[in-house]
């Protein structure tokens, strides 16, 4: 029965039989056949829907052999492999809608809407960090005929925001709901501004499987009696974001200028921006003197944390 696979909008399988309407009529077939059950990836990273045990048929699994073509902020998509009983067009592109995050082992996943409970899809390679700064997630997959394996990567389009002490967040462009919210240990809590950097150590993964890795996150440290300190970082192709954030400033040293990083809850962060007082303008020199009246630590109302 030739068709080909789709998906409808609560994530069923949904299979689309390539066939005259009379034929059909002849041998009692709907249009359309819809396959329900929970998904998951195999090792291979090939789609797997899991059917549940009925009255008239027993519990199987049907595997989906292909490759992840794409993944946006709320879906996925999954390119199949040309099969003897289906047409190779547009429409074997398979479409998940769900959301990204992480899971407690700062593993990357995404779960598959439902209307009960939703499937939950693992990836359990270690992800990393390109040269743009953001989140690549590499696996191989083996080729069924010459059992040749072939490297395949996904990047995920988004921006980090550096949340609390110990936690990092990269959001996904275009979501509200999907981020991986990872949980870090902070290597550089005294920064200079020439040196550009943020890391952190973070584990991805459990057991045997577990590693960790160095999260270094590069940009340069500005400031402006405007917008306060900011980290700026370059995404790639020229697309620069801030980071803005809320500080304590301390004036005691004659030479330095220290900024203690605050999060949105003003709680520390644990960073401390250390700049030469001879880096800052006569005016901005005054500005901080003035603002320090109260003591000499103070909160630079300038700089509000901002989230992109």
């Amino acid at each position: 029965m030739k068709g080909f696979f789709t998906t409808d909008k609560n994530n069923n399988l949904i299979y689309i039989l390539d066939k005259p309407a009379k034929w059909k009529k002849e041998h009692d077939l709907p249009d359309k056949i819809k396959l329900t059950g929970a998904w998951k990836l195999d090792k291979n990273h090939n789609l797997v829907l899991k059917t549940q045990k009925t009255k008239n048929y027993p519990k199987s699994s049907l595997t989906l052999y292909g490759k992840i073509e794409k993944v946006n902020s709320d879906y996925l998509s999954f390119r199949l492999k040309k099969s003897s009983i289906s047409n190779l067009s547009q429409k074997h592109l398979i479409t998940l809608r769900g959301r990204w995050q992480a899971d407690k082992f700062n593993r990357l996943t995404f779960e598959v809407k439902k209307k009960d409970k939703p499937d939950t899809l693992r990836f359990k390679n270690i992800w990393e960090i390109n040269k743009a700064n953001k989140i690549t997630y590499i696996y191989k997959r083996t080729q069924l005929i010459t059992k040749e394996k072939i490297e395949e990567s996904i990047q995920f389009d988004g921006f980090w925001q550096i949340a609390s002490k110990n936690k990092i967040c990269y959001r996904l462009k275009h979501s509200k709901k999907s981020q991986f919210e990872f949980r870090a240990h902070l290597q550089t809590p005294n920064v200079y501004p020439k040196k550009g950097a943020i890391k952190y150590r973070i584990g991805v993964g459990y057991g045997k499987k577990g590693q960790e890795e160095n999260l270094k996150l590069y940009g340069s440290w500005k400031f402006s009696r405007k917008l306060g300190l900011f980290f700026e970082v370059d995404y790639g192709r020229g697309k620069l974001k801030r980071y803005s954030f809320s500080a304590k400033v301390n004036l005691t040293d004659k030479d330095k200028i220290t900024f203690y990083l605050l999060d949105s809850r003003g709680r520390p962060l644990g960073i401390r921006v250390n700049y030469q007082r001879k880096l800052f303008a006569k005016k901005d020199i005054e500005f901080f003197t003035k603002l320090s009246k109260k003591g000499k630590n103070y909160k630079a109302t300038a700089g509000l944390k901002l989230y992109f």
